[in-house]
């Protein structure tokens, strides 16, 4: 079940969005090929007030816009568009603020209207997604929920790093050939895609069904999941002076640990779970100097 549950939730993780404004730029310039624009034009014929930013320089950019008195985030390259969010709503629908005021993670403010991200039936999804952005601890996090989704599921919820719409690709080396490159020299890369998304530091991030990929504004490996499980003894102290220093995962107990090494990466991967009438999941990063890199958090309840 907890296998089950976990790819489940790394399907949830997936799709990231980001609520900060876009650096308008002109359609007809270099830097937005008019394909680009038609490919909006193409998928949204009412949209207007287009404001575009590029993600991947000359490749794909984020776009803002309105439709039918509506208002919309999308990533678009110059074939098509890769995925979008229309805003739901200025508040959160009750029953998903009740939820959020049970986790570990309440008391946070939430820091952006509440959009739903389109479901994506290339990648096999078939269930929207809200999402707002959350400052969680001095933090700028994205939230993103389904309700009454996948596997029974009533409330499944994920909170990562603030970061754009993300996108699928079947192939990596489209986005960046350095970062394709890199992974399948690694072995990491699989007929079934990966999803990509943006973070404002200029991190991205490359997942698939076998894990979490990051890398830095020079596309060089920031984390890697390539490595052994390790016992929880064997991790340094620094993993545990941080968990012992943080009143949220208190109730938290050890699951799992992952020394994890490759090209220019290296540290640990913990996961510390709490079981309740709602599940609930703390995954850490750390690298090898004891600085957390990435923090990620799941919850699901029945």
């Amino acid at each position: 079940m907890r296998k089950r549950i976990s790819c489940f939730l790394l399907c949830l993780v997936m799709t990231q969005l980001g609520c900060n404004r876009a650096k308008e730029l002109n359609p007809q310039s270099d830097n937005v090929p008019k394909k680009a624009f038609q490919a909006v034009k193409k998928q949204f014929p009412e949209s207007t007030s287009l404001v575009f930013a590029p993600l991947t320089p000359e490749k794909i950019w984020s776009v803002d816009f309105e439709s039918n008195a509506r208002q919309y985030k999308a990533v678009v390259d110059t074939q098509a568009v890769l995925a979008n969010a229309r805003f739901l709503s200025n508040q959160l629908p009750g029953p998903l603020a009740q939820f959020l005021d049970k986790l570990a993670i309440r008391g946070g403010t939430i820091a952006s209207e509440t959009w739903e991200i389109q479901p994506d039936p290339v990648a096999g999804e078939d269930w929207p997604r809200v999402a707002f952005d959350y400052q969680w601890k001095g933090m700028e996090r994205t939230i993103k929920v389904i309700t009454n989704g996948a596997n029974n599921v009533k409330f499944a919820l994920n909170m990562g790093t603030q970061s754009s719409l993300a996108y699928y690709v079947d192939k990596p080396v489209d986005v960046s050939p350095k970062i394709g490159s890199y992974l399948k020299r690694m072995g990491l890369v699989e007929p079934s895609g990966m999803w990509v998304s943006y973070a404002r530091d200029g991190r991205r991030t490359f997942i698939n069904k076998n894990g979490t990929y990051i890398f830095d504004q020079n596309e060089n490996p920031v984390y890697v999941l390539h490595g052994s499980v390790i016992k929880q003894e064997d991790l340094p102290a620094f993993v545990f002076n941080y968990i012992n220093a943080s009143p949220e995962m208190d109730g938290f107990v050890f699951e799992t640990a992952i020394r994890f090494s490759a090209e220019g990466s290296s540290g640990y991967q913990i996961s510390i779970r709490k079981d309740t009438e709602i599940g609930q999941i703390f995954y850490l990063y750390f690298n090898d100097n004891g600085d957390l890199i990435y923090h990620d958090y799941t919850a699901y309840q029945f």
